[in-house]
């Protein structure tokens, strides 16, 4: 149904349906512009209520809509430690296909954007927003969608740029410890401790005394905390020994 709402050119434009359960749906918009145009939105919004009624759940969602309403949701329900580098990760990288209607994405779309990050990003980063976006769209076939665009697209390390891993020399250790002996002393401790154990940020912030066994020279590292859930598992789910370097022994 087009309605004008204000004269020459405002319209309304309203469209019903039924869903898959039989429930009443309605699509509504307002236009400025021609007859023509409303009559071309129309037939849009009944392509959109049809698709609801045969299955489609997210049916007329852009893609970052279906992120923000759907499947941002859906990841700080039930992996909350991840959200927000994937949430954070996802508004950078998937622009181009931010506006797209959803069920309008092709593999070319996530090509595009892998190759894109692969100018700038390590290979182990682009293969993880692949897994980001092929979690999306596995969420979005739960709902109906056909089929996932990611599936078939395969990250090419040829294309992705090589990095050096980051590790301090023994030079850049000694300069970094003994600037923060000065300029951050309560700090010192925790990034000895980190330097020549090798643990991570949030298995740091969950250790206990009771965690190193100065006796046997070793910390057990068996949690971690993350700011979403506080303390959990550590990263991999498993325990494990790590000795304590003889440098760091006087300050236990």
């Amino acid at each position: 149904m087009i309605k004008l709402r204000e004269a020459p050119d405002k319209w309304t434009v309203t469209a019903y349906n039924k869903d898959r359960y039989g429930k009443h749906t309605r699509r509504s918009k307002r236009i400025t512009g021609s007859k023509q145009k409303a009559k071309r939105v129309e037939k849009e919004l009944i392509e959109e209520l049809a698709a609801i009624k045969i299955g489609f759940e997210y049916s007329g969602l852009t893609y970052g809509e279906f992120l923000e309403k759907e499947f941002f949701v859906h990841i700080d329900s039930h992996s909350p430690s991840e959200y927000d580098n994937l949430v954070c990760s996802m508004r950078k990288w998937c622009v181009s296909i931010w506006h797209l209607k959803l069920d309008a994405i092709n593999p070319k779309d996530i090509r595009s954007i892998l190759d894109t990050m692969g100018e700038d990003c390590a290979v182990s980063t682009v293969k993880k927003m692949r897994s980001f976006i092929l979690r999306s769209f596995n969420l979005a076939m739960e709902g109906g969608l056909k089929s996932n665009p990611v599936s078939t697209v395969k990250v090419d390390q040829k294309n992705c740029k090589e990095f050096e891993p980051g590790v301090l020399n023994r030079e850049e250790i000694t300069i970094l410890l003994t600037q923060a002996k000065i300029l951050k002393p309560d700090w010192y401790p925790i990034w000895a401790v980190s330097l020549f154990t090798g643990l991570r940020v949030g298995e740091l912030i969950a250790l206990l005394k009771q965690d190193c066994l100065l006796q046997d020279k070793m910390i057990s590292v068996n949690k971690s905390w993350n700011k979403k859930i506080g303390v959990k598992s550590t990263k991999s789910g498993r325990w494990r020994k790590v000795p304590i370097a003889d440098n760091l022994m006087w300050y236990g």
